[in-house]
């Protein structure tokens, strides 16, 4: 038969499970709100760093574009310039050169057409100009002349490890060729 006493603590066992049951539940649905609203919050700060990503994207690129357009503004400005300097000189006589400027540009020319060379090495114009004189003093001296020269584009000059070389411009050569220069062939010593 049933014992009544066996059923009552059943009941309440089943009632003191229930009650452990109500309090996880109402434990969970509390972890599950706190982690919904943490959800919720790095989903907010997900978006507002994708937010604050495209802003510094947009503000880069932008300073990008400034910076190209400046660059570009800074190379025609230079372009312009240089230009102006060319025309300026541009139909020039060699008499806007020292007379050393002058004999150095010829030199180059004469080495030019001696050796057949696109480019001649600094080092032979300055044993040309100088000979056995003090080299390392006389290749400032040399390099301040093809600095001049370059920069009223009567030669270009390259760099090619640790060697220079230089060669007459177009311009340089119009200029030698109008000035009717095969006098000045012959190799200049200074003392």
């Amino acid at each position: 038969m049933i014992n009544e006493r066996k059923v009552r603590e059943s009941f309440k066992q089943v009632k003191k499970d229930n009650e452990f049951l109500v309090k996880w539940i109402s434990y969970l649905k509390e972890r599950i709100e706190e982690l919904s609203l943490i959800a919720t919050q790095n989903e907010a700060a997900q978006n507002e760093h994708e937010e604050w990503k495209k802003n510094v994207e947009k503000k880069f690129n932008e300073h990008l574009m400034k910076q190209s357009e400046e660059k570009e503004i800074v190379h025609q400005q230079f372009t312009e310039a240089q230009n102006r300097i060319i025309r300026q000189y541009d139909g020039a006589s060699l008499d806007i050169l020292t007379e050393q400027q002058r004999k150095t540009l010829f030199l180059i020319g004469s080495l030019q057409r001696e050796h057949g060379a696109q480019y001649v090495p600094v080092r032979t114009t300055n044993a040309e100009l100088y000979g056995t004189q003090n080299v390392e003093k006389m290749q400032t001296t040399v390099a301040n002349y093809l600095k001049r020269l370059e920069e009223l584009h009567f030669i270009e000059r390259m760099k090619k490890g640790r060697h220079s070389y230089v060669r007459l411009s177009e311009y340089g050569m119009k200029m030698l060729a109008s000035h009717h220069v095969e006098q000045m062939k012959s190799p200049v010593m200074l003392h």
